[in-house]
């Protein structure tokens, strides 16, 4: 009886080790330690892909979506599987990465995949899911935003005589040049630019409160994390 009880404590204690060792696979939302929230929280959701170790003044490409199913995918990203990778394997030089948000009345949470890893607070999970894009997003057509290392632009004030450029006065240097958020437009006007924003990638040439001129191409502002009416009073 005595051995009979021995054996089964034994077999008790070896269950309730192996138990303990099992772990639940790690998700997206475990490692970003985002919340749990229902559909019906998500206001609108957004996607950005870009690349890793270009040359300053590259375009990404960004789309938001009010769309049930996209929403439901970039929700569904939060219950893929990941791993901690112990080893630099994420060290890739170059590549690219995908941003997806999701944001609700009052915050915004963001994955960020970065050639195939998500990194916080120095750890590296390597991600097992599936990416996705959006299905029906709000516009046809992308919206930009600049690549860029320094983040920072100097603004001047352009003074034109006949067409001449006869005095330029900086005016205020500012931050954050990569969240502007901007889409190709046509623009037939024929005033002169009105301010220089120098980058470390080149200028832009600002014609109105929400159009400016770069590397060929007139762009419009579709966001308000820049506001040019403020900046160039």
């Amino acid at each position: 009886m005595i051995k009979k009880l021995r054996t089964l404590f034994s077999s008790i204690l070896v269950l309730f080790g192996l138990a303990s060792c099992v772990q639940t696979q790690p998700t997206v939302r475990n490692a970003l330690n985002i919340p749990t929230f229902s559909i019906s929280d998500v206001t609108i959701v957004r996607y950005e892909k870009g690349y890793i170790g270009v040359s300053p003044g590259r375009l990404t490409d960004i789309s938001y979506s009010n769309d049930m199913e996209d929403k439901n995918m970039v929700l569904g990203l939060l219950e893929m599987p990941v791993y901690e990778d112990l080893t630099n394997n994420w060290q890739i030089t170059g590549g690219g990465y995908k941003l997806y948000s999701i944001f609700t009345d009052d915050q915004r949470y963001d994955i960020e995949i970065t050639n195939g890893y998500i990194s916080i607070n120095q750890k590296h999970y390597r991600f097992l899911g599936e990416y996705g894009s959006f299905e029906y997003p709000n516009d046809e057509v992308y919206l930009h935003s600049f690549i860029t290392y320094l983040d920072t632009a100097t603004v001047h004030r352009l003074d034109w005589i006949y067409s001449d450029l006869v005095y330029a006065e900086k005016i205020c240097e500012i931050n954050n040049i990569g969240n502007l958020e901007f889409v190709e437009c046509d623009w037939d006007s024929e005033n002169l630019a009105t301010h220089e924003i120098v980058t470390e990638f080149g200028s832009l040439y600002v014609y109105d409160s929400n159009i400016f001129y770069y590397n060929g191409t007139h762009y419009k502002v579709t966001n308000d994390n820049f506001s040019f009416y403020e900046m160039f009073k």
